[in-house]
């Protein structure tokens, strides 16, 4: 009993210590950053070109008058992370 006991507490150990490895982000997960950076970057093709520049336009408008930069970025997947990471 003591044995399966330890076996099953090593297997908790294992999974417990190697979770947060599996869900580690990799670099090739997501876009790199633009250069230069725009405020719209739409790699899920959500917007339409006539979108894209409006909000565009209206983000930089909007960093000129507040000093407040804002970036919208769109991703075709979040792969397997949860959205709240």
């Amino acid at each position: 009993m003591k044995k399966l006991f330890c076996k099953y507490l090593l297997l908790l150990l294992l999974l417990v210590g190697t979770g947060p490895a599996l869900y580690a982000q990799k670099d090739s997960d997501f876009p790199e950053k633009p250069t230069p950076l725009q405020p719209v970057n739409d790699y899920a093709h959500v917007l339409s070109s006539a979108e894209a520049a409006q909000l565009s336009e209206k983000l930089r408008q909007y960093d000129r008058e507040s000093s407040t930069t804002i970036i919208i970025v769109t991703i075709p997947s979040i792969g397997g992370y949860y959205v709240a990471e």
